[in-house]
């Protein structure tokens, strides 16, 4: 065992107060005397009431009493006691003796001090020379300290900044300071971006505006960034690592514009998409992509396919709670056995992705990845990870990983 699970151990101890009677000995083995020199060294890490409550239990088996706790308390905190010392005190009480207490790391000379040191007059001699002795060494000690405080400050200091800074965005977004003040902003041509720059198949023509599936390929184009998209979605490569070569292909349900398809054709595994919008299946179809316009339930109760892979890239906050349950389901039947899948959606975690929900008029709901963790497991999953993406920007961030990133996804896999 090492020092650190060691100490781990004896704080917790000491923090149940020994409930269960549970003797620290124990630590030390059955009947053994000799207490280490590591678990000495990991014993004077503590302080204060801490170390001398862990050592009576450790040396004699015991907590102190409360005058002999204010005792040891008083003398350590003025100096008239070392740490050492007062360890080499409780190995000659009584109780001690009677369990053959031996600490290692006190050498005769030490122990030839510390029963010196007992003699008043002298005792007190000896604490002056040794207190000039290792004066140095105190002062290294305490410039050290003085080092670690002042990077302490400058962490504050950095901290306080970080929130000047958010709190300086946050009130940018607000515009006016004072409500008797209005803000003014120019409004972009969004559509007008969208009919420029929106990749359409070539068999549909620009000046059809009426279509559904055309307005969300106008949306899209315009709020969520094709290579962001693509650059976010390669986080999940690695977790699909032994597809390359399978005979069996990778089904990517919702694929959208194809990023993932993408990401998936270049590392070498098949793939097949399937969404509900026919102008973007259209566009994967021209690019030879094997894409299919279908809603997920229903394709996956007619495909007769074992996949290696099912991911489900922005698309369970698009649907009520019976319709996911009946998608995780098929999908773990039609998965074959050591599949993956994985499930990306927004995180509901971080306070700003309120917004990314009403964003979208599709969108039904958030669900925290606790939840759909649950569910993975509940239809058959084993979830291996979860994979936090889209940091947010420095400004908004909580330092909490679990709330500074707008989307999760849980990687799971059919035993």
């Amino acid at each position: 065992m090492s020092e650190k699970e060691w100490m781990d151990q004896l704080k917790s101890l000491i923090e149940r107060k020994r409930e269960k009677k549970i003797r620290l000995a124990t630590f030390c083995g059955k009947g053994r005397k000799t207490i280490s020199l590591n678990k000495i060294n990991a014993l004077l890490e503590f302080e204060g009431e801490e170390f001398i409550q862990a050592a009576y239990e450790l040396l004699i088996e015991r907590r102190p009493t409360t005058q002999e706790m204010e005792d040891f308390l008083s003398k350590l905190d003025t100096g008239k006691i070392g740490k050492k010392e007062l360890l080499y005190r409780l190995e000659k009480l009584p109780e001690g003796r009677k369990l053959g207490v031996r600490i290692e790391g006190i050498g005769k000379l030490q122990r030839g001090l510390f029963s010196l040191m007992e003699i008043p007059l002298l005792g007190r001699s000896i604490r002056i020379s040794l207190s000039l002795l290792y004066l140095p060494q105190k002062l290294a000690l305490l410039q050290r300290r003085i080092r670690l405080i002042e990077t302490q400050n400058k962490f504050t200091v950095e901290k306080v900044s970080n929130a000047e800074e958010r709190i300086a965005t946050l009130e940018s977004f607000h515009g006016a300071s004072h409500i008797s003040e209005i803000f003014e902003a120019e409004v972009p041509d969004y559509l007008g971006s969208a009919r420029e720059g929106a990749p359409l198949p070539s068999t549909l023509e620009k000046g059809n505006m009426t279509s559904q599936a055309l307005y969300y390929t106008f949306f899209e184009s315009v709020f969520y960034d094709h290579e962001k998209v693509r650059n976010k979605q390669k986080a999940y490569l690695p977790y699909l690592e032994g597809l390359q070569g399978s005979s069996s292909p990778f089904l990517d349900i919702g694929c959208g514009r194809g990023e993932f398809m993408e990401i998936l054709r270049g590392a070498g595994i098949s793939v097949k998409g399937i969404d509900i919008n026919p102008v973007e299946i259209s566009l994967l179809n021209e690019r030879g992509f094997d894409a299919v316009e279908a809603e997920a339930i229903e394709f996956l109760k007619k495909s007769k396919d074992a996949f290696s892979g099912i991911s489900a890239l922005q698309v369970v906050e698009h649907l009520d709670y019976p319709t996911l349950h009946e998608l995780l389901d098929l999908a773990y039947a039609r998965l074959q056995r050591g599949g993956i899948i994985i499930l990306e959606t927004i995180n509901p975690h971080n306070p700003f992705t309120i917004a990314g929900l009403f964003m979208d008029e599709t969108h039904k709901r958030l669900i925290p990845p606790e939840l759909l963790a649950f569910m993975l497991q509940w239809h058959g999953f084993q979830v291996r990870k979860i994979c936090y993406t889209s940091p947010m920007p420095r400004a908004f961030r909580f330092n909490q990983a679990g709330r500074d990133y707008h989307d999760y996804a849980l990687i799971g896999v059919k035993p």
